[in-house]
């Protein structure tokens, strides 16, 4: 008996709704929620504290946060959290809107592939992007690379079409993504250059025009960013720093070549936990297996790779990003940081898929184990996030790159700041705050912002704090003695400087000069 269309409409529907709806779940869990164990450092708390400043007074941004060369990224990134902060400027709301559009970048990957390459590839990479460790860190902070993913799915998508199908109609759009995304973060200045030779090796002959034409669409949200560069002083401001940071000395990191089989498991996770790495790893139940395991996942990435050379050769192009992009960070003597990938993870994925697909086609024993390997590392990732969620919660300060969990830096700056909640400016107040939400220099940093905007009694009482807590902090004592010599307070400046003096004896001598002036003037 034929099977009616409508009715086997309604059956496909039900299953890719029911699909669609496991890959969400599986996505948002260790994203969207445990928002009290977030990192939350400098650079996430200086771009809400910028978020705070434009709501106060709107202006154009004309760049975005400094990378760790010291140049500043286009404000791209700025223009994005403006949208997504429009409710709130909270930092766990900012950090659920940017776990959410993670979440369904996912899906969207998962909607992309199934149409690229059928259901089963599309199952396949999208659950294992879902549950990767690394992806879930990168997934849900206030920072750059944690919002990427979006943009690289997009041009995955693009490059497929434009690349591999040979699609002309994609041409703008694919150029004007490749515009897009070193706007964001400089992975995506070696992800433009790697596309290059790839479009040279393989002969793409490219519609010029439609090409420069989406090119230069892309570069429209950079303008504010090429106007402050040709109207500074010095020209291009942000090129000397470039310059002055290439001067450095730096190594060769070839590293960079590991990070990708690496970030596809959870491989390299000291760098995150520092000298807690061995705390965590003995609390991790049958901590031996987890290596194994981890190690496993990053072969499927070089399985993968052999599955495109052998058997499915117009897929290459996507894995000539994982050589060209390495070797760009190797020549550049760049650091291998593992963030720097995160423009990788739908080609990453992608390509590990296909090692699961491979084995799944080869026959009903192979896909049996193709799905039972699936599932092993899916419910390995899933037992070791857990863990790691539990770790964070009752470690609270990381004593490595991910320092304290949100919900300690919120409750420190609230024991710092809570008196000051009837100030006008008490919402900037805070947001300052955060970015220095040390407990050995939270009241210095007080000082110094209250000194800025002129509330010099507040700013005294802070920096008193700062020198019980310190009373070698030099900074504090000078900028409290300024003050002191600022507001006629010559005796308490003096008495300052008589301690001053046998700490750094060229600001003693000229905070001197300046009392003397003060006293003159009299």
């Amino acid at each position: 008996m034929q099977i009616p269309l409508s009715l086997k409409i309604k059956q496909y529907t039900k299953k890719s709704l029911f699909v669609a709806t496991l890959i969400f779940v599986f996505s948002s869990i260790f994203r969207i929620f445990y928002l009290d164990l977030i990192e939350f450092k400098y650079d996430e708390a200086y771009t809400v504290f910028q978020l705070v400043q434009f709501y106060n007074n709107p202006y154009l941004m004309q760049v975005g946060p400094p990378q760790s060369t010291g140049v500043f990224n286009p404000p791209l990134f700025n223009y994005i959290m403006i949208v997504l902060s429009f409710i709130s400027r909270s930092p766990q709301f900012l950090s659920f809107m940017i776990a959410l559009v993670s979440t369904i970048s996912i899906l969207v990957f998962y909607f992309v592939i199934k149409k690229l390459q059928g259901q089963k590839t599309a199952l396949f990479a999208s659950l294992l992007l879902s549950l990767s460790p690394w992806s879930i860190i990168f997934s849900r902070k206030i920072w750059i690379p944690d919002i990427l993913l979006p943009f690289s799915v997009i041009l995955f998508y693009l490059f497929y079409k434009y690349v591999i199908e040979k699609d002309n109609i994609v041409t703008k759009r694919f150029f004007a993504s490749l515009a897009l995304l070193p706007q964001m973060h400089a992975s995506g200045l070696f992800f433009l250059i790697s596309t290059i030779p790839i479009l040279f090796i393989y002969r793409r002959k490219i519609a010029w025009k439609n090409a420069i034409i989406g090119f230069c669409l892309g570069l429209i949200p950079a303008v504010p960013y090429f106007y402050r560069q040709f109207s500074s002083t010095p020209f291009c401001i942000d090129c000397q720093t470039l310059f002055s940071y290439n001067n450095q000395v730096r190594t060769f990191d070839f590293a960079n070549f590991l990070r990708p089989f690496e970030i596809v498991s959870a491989l390299n996770w000291q760098v995150l936990l520092g000298n807690n790495h061995q705390d965590f790893w003995l609390n991790l139940p049958i901590s031996p297996l987890f290596n194994v395991i981890f190690v496993l996942q990053g072969l499927t990435l070089l399985g993968g790779i052999f599955v495109i050379l052998k058997y499915k050769q117009k897929f290459i192009p996507l894995a000539f990003y994982l050589a060209l992009i390495p070797f760009l960070y190797l020549i550049t003597k760049t650091p291998s940081y593992m963030h720097y990938f995160v423009v990788l993870f739908p080609m990453l994925f992608f390509i590990s898929a296909q090692f699961f697909v491979f084995l799944y086609e080869k026959g009903k024993i192979w896909k049996i184990i193709s799905v039972a390997l699936l599932l092993f590392f899916l419910t390995s990732n899933f037992v070791f996030e857990i863990n790691f969620y539990e770790f964070l919660s009752n470690k609270k300060i990381i004593d490595g790159d991910y320092g304290p969990i949100y919900s300690e830096t919120q409750k420190l700056v609230d024991e710092q700041t809570s008196k000051y909640s009837q100030l006008s400016n008490f919402t900037e107040l805070k947001n300052y705050t955060y970015m220095f939400a040390g407990p050995k220099i939270i009241n210095a940093k007080l000082g110094e912002y209250f000194a800025q905007v002129g509330q010099v009694n507040f700013a005294i009482d802070e920096f008193q704090k700062s020198l019980e807590i310190n009373p070698k902090d030099i900074s504090s004592r000078a900028n409290l003695t300024y003050i002191y010599i600022l507001t006629g307070k010559t005796s308490n400046a003096r008495n300052q400087l008589d301690i001053l003096s046998s700490q750094d004896s060229t600001i003693s001598a000229k905070l001197k000069e300046m009392l003397l002036q003060k006293e003159k003037q009299k």
